[in-house]
Order: C-alpha cells, then structure tokens, then sequence
C-alpha cells in the first residue's frame, strides 16, 4: 500500500455532514469543483486547498450564496462528470463513483435543508 492509499481528505458540508475519503477522491472533487467555478473567487481558494495537500474542505465557512451554488455543482453534476472522466478500464471504478455519488446524495441533503 502506498502512502497515498492511507491519506484521506475530509468534506464538511455545513449541516453537522461529513465525508470522509480516500485523496484520490477528495482531490476529484476539488478539481471538479475548480474546474466548474473558474473565474469565481471561491476556485482560488480551492485550488490553494487541493495545491496545499489540506486534506479538508469545509463548506460551512462558506458564504451562503456559494455554498449553494457549490452543493448544487456537487449534487448535479459530479457523479456524471466522475462518469464520463473515470476510464471504463479503471480498477475499483464502480465503488469510486458510489463514493462520490454519497457525497452527491448529503449534498442534496444540504440543499433542502
């Protein structure tokens, strides 16, 4: 096992929701999340989270404007992103995108909340 296999990275969402996962992961979703908030001043600090190596991101510090604009990114659009980008060869490519669609499932949770 590599050192990056035993890393994690951690997703606050703001509503007491946590997601804990393995950094390969965390890091999709950040680069996901950077990618679809290019321009906006919130991918800066993203890309500084990712770049860092933190490990933890938590959207309660958010404003909430951009809270709910991130959880509705997460919510709608990662899992088929992680779909379409994730190659069809990759091993243990089908729990990956059940890991990222769980964090797609607390983040609608954090919508209607």
């Amino acid at each position: 096992m590599e050192k990056a296999d035993l890393m994690a990275g951690t997703i606050e969402l703001g509503d007491s929701n946590r997601w804990d996962v393995p950094s390969w992961a965390f890091n999709f979703v950040l680069d996901y999340l950077v990618r679809r908030l290019d321009g906006e001043p919130i991918a800066q600090e993203l890309r500084e989270v990712d770049e860092e190596n933190v490990g933890f991101l938590n959207l309660g510090e958010f404003e909430p404007t951009v809270r709910m604009q991130v959880l509705s990114l997460i919510h709608d659009g990662l899992v088929v992103d992680a779909e379409q980008r994730l190659p069809e060869d990759l091993p243990g490519r089908a729990g990956g995108i059940a890991r990222l669609n769980e964090l797609a499932e607390l983040a609608g949770a954090g919508l209607r909340s």
